[in-house]
């Protein structure tokens, strides 16, 4: 078995089908476009899929909240 990079996640919005799937990782985990990755299902089962996007979410109403609660615009400032 290799490495494990992560779970993937179904939503109503972003739901998972024979076509798509997302998955959410660890923050400090670099993938690039094109990098493969293999899914295991049940009964040893596998999909193959290729990186196309990656991107981050927040729960951030809105760009005003996110840039307040990121010290201001702030870019050297580091979270603990």
């Amino acid at each position: 078995m290799g490495k494990v990079i992560g779970k993937i996640i179904a939503t109503e919005r972003n739901p998972s089908t024979i076509d798509e799937f997302y998955f959410g990782t660890d923050q400090d985990l670099i993938l690039n476009p094109f990098d493969l990755v293999k899914v295991r299902h049940l009964k040893n089962s596998v999909s193959y899929g290729v990186i196309e996007e990656i991107s981050h979410m927040s729960d951030a109403g809105n760009c005003l909240a996110d840039f307040i609660s990121n010290g201001f615009g702030d870019v050297g400032a580091i979270e603990d």
